[in-house]
């Protein structure tokens, strides 16, 4: 398979932001979950804002992966 640019980072955004998820549910209060969390934003931050809503690629499959959900 053949990625993008955009895509590739939005697939590591995706694994970091499940990652987050699963630390922070467990660990709350851990620094690691925060550290996780800074990170996912800075991966977020590298994509463009080329949505029709003005939000990042990839936008709602992300802020569910922070959420344990799946699209």
């Amino acid at each position: 398979m053949h990625f993008t640019e955009k895509e590739a980072i939005h697939e590591a955004s995706l694994i970091v932001a499940r990652t987050f998820h699963k630390l922070y549910a467990e660990f709350s209060t851990y620094p690691a979950s925060l550290k996780v969390l800074e990170s996912y934003r800075d991966i977020r931050r590298m994509l463009p804002q080329d949505e029709p809503n003005g939000k990042r690629y990839g936008a709602s499959e992300a802020s569910a992966a922070m959420n344990g959900e799946e699209l």
